[in-house]
């Protein structure tokens, strides 16, 4: 009984493992298939990682380059800009605004810079006059001084205490230079005054 159930068994044992072999072949043969175009990508993807990394060799010192030289410019906009601010508080000092750096470095342009150079080469100037000015002024105060025996340093240091030092910056402001001429008019009108006396 078990003996002539035994071909029939192997006949379906047979036909189960081709089924069961079937699939693999397939699986194995769609494998093959995609070797190829798997490789190419693979190819392709080396090829633009390679690609990228050439452009970045070019772009990485580029944006350095570029970096070195806005921080160079900043620090030439600083340097003006702190000269402004030095020179004004010199000469303008009772209405002296800080000059405000900015601070988003939003314009760093040669023009703008251009710009503030012009404007310190204005101040720069206006302080030369201004000194020399002064210079005048402390001159003329000195030889009245000196002929009415009025002491000098007092009648400066009375218009500002700056100007009584030999030594170091003075005060140039506009109110400095109208206070100096007018002690120097003053002084004027009291050598009139005693040259008449001495007449009469």
């Amino acid at each position: 009984m078990a003996t002539s159930r035994l071909p029939r068994d192997r006949w379906t044992l047979w036909c189960c493992r081709s089924r069961l072999l079937r699939p693999n072949s397939s699986r194995s043969q769609r494998g093959r298939q995609l070797s190829p175009s798997t490789s190419q990508w693979l190819l392709k993807s080396n090829q633009k990682l390679q690609g990228l990394r050439e452009e970045l060799n070019v772009i990485v010192p580029y944006l350095e380059e570029m970096r070195k030289k806005k921080v160079e410019r900043w620090d030439q906009f600083v340097d003006v800009i702190e000269q402004i601010k030095k020179v004004a508080s010199k000469i303008r000092p009772a209405d002296f605004v800080p000059f405000r750096i900015p601070v988003d470095q939003s314009d760093l342009s040669l023009r703008k810079l251009e710009e503030l150079t012009k404007e310190l080469q204005s101040l720069q100037k206006e302080k030369s006059d201004r000194l020399k000015q002064v210079m005048e002024h402390l001159n003329t105060l000195h030889s009245l001084c000196e002929v009415l025996g009025v002491d000098f340093k007092q009648t400066v240091n009375e218009v500002h205490p700056s100007l009584g030092e030999a030594d170091g910056s003075k005060n140039l402001s506009k109110c400095t230079i109208e206070s100096l001429a007018s002690a120097a008019s003053r002084l004027r009108e009291l050598k009139v005054k005693r040259m008449q006396k001495c007449i009469h």
